[in-house]
Formats: structure tokens, C-alpha cells, sequence
């Protein structure tokens, strides 16, 4: 009897630690996904607005850049960059500094918004421009480089590089 109860509670450990590491491992997995799940919505959000919109910049000009503007379909200035998330009103400016962690959208002269998760920080974020020179025969795109932490710090930290393209849907000739 002792050796059969022995045996019972050995068993009924390595099922028990067994199920406490598949629980750890599977919250985990749904971490993940849902913070990839948020960059990519957000990467579609931009890629949607931006196809519809026209007259494409980086605001320090041509080439590549950590900010991007254009005029949507409502003929409103849109910009895209990294900045910093003040925790007290959620909004935020667009900024070239070190700390800047959180992709923003910027409306005309409105305040900015954070468009991810304040899980996540934004690593790298370029823009890069083609055909938006006047009178070239190419037509305007943006290459969206994307470097994301989810939870980072934490014991769950996962990184995600993510890239896309974007046509202007109007042909520019």
C-alpha cells in the first residue's frame, strides 16, 4: 500500500509540473500573438490610409527617415513617426530623441496618438521613399521598416521585424 501510494503521488508531481508548464508555455504563445497581432493591425492601418493618400514626404525631406507625412483621403496632413507617450494624457509629440518608443499618428496640428500597445516599444521605425521626385516615371512609394519589442524587460520579451511596401493608389502621371 505504501509503495502503490508512493508511486501515485510521484506521478500525480510529474503531472501537476507537467500541466504548470504547459499553462506558462501557452500564456506565453498568447502573449505573443496578441502583440504581433497589434503591430500588424497597426502596420495595415497605416498601409491603408497611406495607399489612399498622396503628396508623400519624410519630414526631413527625401530618403529615409524615422517620420513620414503625407495628405490623406480627407485631404488632412497625416504623420506617422516615433515619439514619447506621456502616461498622464496619452498623448504625445514626435521626436528624434533616444526615448522615442511609441508608433504616434499626428492629424493637421492635433495632438499625436499612440497606434500600438504601450506593451510594445518600437525598436526602429524608417520610412523610405521612391518615386515621389516631380516629373519621374515612377510611381510614389513607401517601404515601412519596422523593428518591435513586445514586453520587453519582461520574462515574455519577443522582438518582430516587420517590413511592407505601399503604392499610392492614384496614378502620379
Amino acid at each position: 500500500m505504501i509503495v502503490a501510494i508512493g508511486i501515485f503521488s510521484m506521478v500525480a508531481t510529474l503531472t501537476m509540473g507537467s500541466l504548470l508548464i504547459l499553462t506558462a508555455a501557452e500564456r506565453h504563445v498568447s502573449s505573443v500573438q496578441i502583440n504581433q497581432d497589434n503591430v500588424r493591425f497597426s502596420l495595415e492601418a497605416m498601409a491603408r490610409e497611406i495607399r489612399t493618400g498622396d503628396t508623400y514626404k519624410t519630414c526631413s525631406g527625401l530618403g529615409s527617415d524615422n517620420c513620414f507625412q503625407f495628405r490623406n483621403a480627407l485631404q488632412e496632413t497625416i504623420q506617422y513617426c516615433l515619439g514619447t507617450l506621456d502616461n498622464v494624457t496619452y498623448y504625445a509629440e514626435c521626436s528624434d530623441s533616444v526615448n522615442s518608443t511609441h508608433l504616434l499618428r499626428k492629424v493637421d496640428d492635433e495632438d499625436a496618438h499612440p497606434i500600438t500597445s504601450t506593451d510594445i516599444t518600437i525598436d526602429m521605425l524608417e520610412f523610405y521613399l521612391y518615386g515621389v521626385v516631380e516629373d519621374d516615371v515612377f510611381q510614389p512609394r513607401v517601404t515601412i521598416v519596422m523593428k518591435a519589442i513586445a514586453l520587453e524587460g519582461q520574462k515574455n520579451e519577443t522582438q518582430m521585424n516587420v517590413q511592407t511596401s505601399i503604392s499610392q493608389l492614384d496614378l502620379d502621371f
